[in-house]
């Protein structure tokens, strides 16, 4: 940072040189937001993280902020971590899941190491940072999810997963012509701020809708939106059972052999096609067809 003064009024530091909190800084007109920006970059500013959704009725500034920044030695970078209003859970839900789940990885003999990471993997184990050596046949790296990397390739604002925005209809909102779905598509789910997660639950649905939709343009039918408002996760802890949320604050409402139940039909029969009948894939192929019941 190159300077602790606040760069336009409603900004302040939290940590003098080093973090930057403030207003939203896209504007109208544009030359106010590149007034904006341009403040704040020059105050030394090269991490922006914006905590709005791609719904909220904000002027984008991500592509005029990437612009503007190549002309500084180091060009800023652009994140969003939407914080959705009104949907935090509570202390109280993550402590009762939190224990459920340190209960059963107890009970299953798995020890957890925080504070760690893998520094080196070979055909006999694994070697963390801080030394430590962990003997093991079978390494499994969870990394985490990405979108494709031809989603790159299609105009228009990303999310810092790669996936293109879409809009109502799982329209690329900046590609005519273009639907996103599956792993690719950032696209609400509700009228609350969630978006799809990158799993088989959204991916089954999304695939629905678009496929629907495009074929839909193609004939001049009326289009479908995209709406999932129920999500569930069950989580499966080996032999301690599983446990079985509802809700984007995760609520449990099953837990160990009954959710383990629930978690056999899903990997069997949810996320399966249907048996070869014509009727039957017409109706898992309706936009409206429910996977969740």
């Amino acid at each position: 940072m190159t300077t602790n003064a606040r760069p336009y009024a409603n900004s302040y530091w939290v940590e003098p040189g080093r973090l930057l909190a403030g207003e939203y800084p896209g504007d109208w007109p544009a030359s106010a937001m590149r007034q904006k920006l341009q403040l704040v970059l020059a105050a030394g500013v090269t991490f922006f993280l914006d905590l709005t959704h791609p719904n909220d009725p904000l002027q984008p500034y991500a592509p005029v902020l990437q612009q503007m920044s190549k002309a500084y030695a180091r060009p800023a970078v652009y994140q969003r971590m939407a914080i959705v209003d009104l949907n935090v859970p509570s202390v109280a839900q993550m402590v009762q899941t939190l224990a459920l789940i340190e209960e059963a990885l107890a009970e299953c003999g798995v020890e957890v190491i925080t504070g760690d990471g893998a520094a080196a993997v070979d055909a006999q184990g694994v070697t963390t940072a801080s030394g430590l050596r962990i003997e093991s046949n079978t390494v499994i790296w969870t990394a985490g999810a990405r979108a494709h990397p031809l989603a790159a390739q299609i105009a228009g604002e990303h999310d810092r997963l790669g996936r293109v925005v879409a809009d109502a209809f799982l329209h690329a909102t900046a590609a005519p012509g273009i639907f996103v779905t599956g792993d690719v598509a950032h696209a609400a789910t509700d009228d609350a701020g969630n978006v799809a997660a990158m799993s088989c639950q959204h991916a089954l649905s999304l695939g629905r809708v678009a496929g629907y939709n495009a074929a839909a343009e193609l004939v001049g039918l009326p289009l479908h939106p995209y709406r999932q408002p129920k999500y569930v996760t069950c989580l499966d802890l080996g032999p301690w059972g599983a446990i079985f949320t509802e809700g984007w604050d995760r609520q449990v409402q099953m837990t160990r052999e009954v959710a383990k139940s629930v978690k056999r039909e899903i990997n069997t029969k949810w996320i399966y096609p249907p048996a070869p009948d014509r009727t039957a894939a017409f109706a898992v192929a309706n936009p409206d067809y429910v996977i969740v019941p």
